[in-house]
């Protein structure tokens, strides 16, 4: 999970049905996708069923700087653009099956990743023009599984969840500056899950549910091969990452029916992700320590109108630290030691609202919208040390940034099978970023 843009709980992926309205689920229900976050919740399911979610997500975000000045009577001007892009395509499929107080559910799938960072650069003055580029391109892919088990006692229901993924490929970088350098590395990543569920029906049309998770990370960057001007060169002078982390999730929410048709309902929650990375090679060595922390507090409706199906809303405020030292410390001849010290604060508020109305018993149509805002403050120490000692602080302030996404979406209805189709597109303000998902869902009930 990202601590600074924590999305409660960490969505290990909604249906496209939840999805489509927004994702609001302090409240509403999203009866395929929640046992699949706190697996207790998997008593509200009444009817078995199987699915499919074949995902597509796609993100672009493209800048383009220019600048020009005259001396004396000479021009000079420069020009910069940047390109990201990524593909995140997956298909999980999986099923959920109760034998009377007991329940069972599981997936399997497969999630992939392809990214691509490029940067040109033309710079021009009277007596030359001068071009550098490069490029930074990643593949990865993986699978992605679950399983999870449940039993239900009178009012109380628990249940447990284990999750493993697992993603192997490369990542290639050239630079075509002063040099043509052209590197490889093979990459590796993987996480571990296990959650526990209770939801506890405490009377009078009010449920109380919590989760806790323990996720293990582990990531692994080695080179492959490495070439400086078409002539081979050596491994040892590019640096190995490896990185392990452990993060702890622990949510709790009151849901409480005011009216036959309306209920609100509260969420809490604590998250903490710490990391240690460590980067090797011939010239330096570094280590890296960090921790985050988030908090969580949220507020949910849902109402059912006569005329509507669904209405419901989220607004959530997680506040956030992050904690990194980092070392670095060169090799002979040239000894140089280097101390980073970074902390950061901030604050995520995320408002998301949905509707969803029947046209018919078998058409259901809905659409969504999602605010986030995040602001983050940033202090940071510098310290080097080679011959005589050298100090630097400083901090800046007033980082933030707005997202905007709209979600729509659709259901079929054909005897036992339920066709869903979401379209979500994200937005943010600060840059030209935008990312566009599509889900097609296939659920067949038994």
């Amino acid at each position: 999970m990202d601590i600074s843009n924590p999305y409660f709980p960490p969505e290990l992926g909604p249906s496209p049905r939840s999805a489509g309205r927004g994702g609001a689920s302090i409240v509403e229900t999203d009866i395929e996708g929640d046992p699949f976050i706190n697996p207790a919740k998997g008593s509200r399911v009444d009817n078995n069923f199987a699915f499919a979610y074949p995902t597509i997500v796609y993100f672009r975000n493209r800048n383009t700087y220019s600048e020009g000045s005259t001396y004396d009577s000479n021009n000079y001007g420069s020009s910069d653009t940047y390109l990201d892009e990524t593909i995140s395509p997956s298909i999980p499929i999986g099923g959920f099956y109760k034998i009377k107080d007991f329940f069972f559910g599981g997936s399997i799938g497969y999630a992939g990743s392809f990214l691509s960072s490029e940067y040109n650069r033309t710079y021009s003055d009277p007596y030359d023009t001068n071009e550098n580029s490069y490029s930074d391109k990643t593949y990865l892919n993986g699978i992605d599984a679950s399983l999870l088990a449940g039993y239900r006692y009178s009012i109380v229901s628990i249940g447990i969840l284990g999750r493993t993924s697992y993603s192997k490929g490369t990542n290639t970088y050239d630079d075509k500056n002063s040099s043509d350098t052209h590197s490889k590395y093979n990459l590796k990543e993987g996480m571990d899950t296990i959650s526990t569920g209770l939801l506890v029906n405490a009377g009078k049309a009010m449920d109380i549910s919590a989760v806790f998770s323990i996720n293990s990370l582990e990531t692994k960057r080695n080179p492959k091969s490495y070439t400086l001007d078409s002539m081979p060169g050596d491994l040892k002078y590019l640096p190995s990452v490896k990185q392990k982390g452990t993060e702890y999730d622990l949510i709790i929410e009151i849901r409480q029916g005011m009216a036959e048709d309306f209920t609100i309902g509260a969420r809490g929650g604590y998250s903490y992700l710490g990391s240690k990375p460590k980067i090797d090679s011939y010239y330096m060595h570094s280590k890296g320590k960090m921790e985050g922390r988030a908090y969580i507090f949220g507020l949910g409706m849902s109402w059912h109108p006569a005329s509507w199906s669904i209405i419901a809303s989220d607004l959530i405020f997680s506040p956030f630290s992050i904690d990194w030292e980092s070392s670095l410390t060169t090799t002979p001849p040239l000894l140089l030691s280097y101390k980073i010290n970074t902390e950061e604060k901030g604050l995520n508020i995320l408002l998301r609202t949905g509707i969803e109305g029947a046209v018919s018993d078998k058409f259901f149509l809905r659409g969504g919208v999602i605010l986030n805002w995040n602001k983050t403050d940033y202090t940071n120490s510098y310290q080097t040390s080679d011959i005589t000692i050298y100090r630097d602080y400083y901090s800046y302030t007033g980082h933030h940034y707005n997202t905007m996404a709209l979600t729509t979406g659709a259901s079929y209805v054909i005897s036992r099978v339920r066709i869903d189709l979401m379209v979500r597109l994200d937005n943010k303000t600060s840059c030209s970023a935008l990312t566009t998902t599509g889900q097609l869902g296939v659920v067949t009930f038994f």
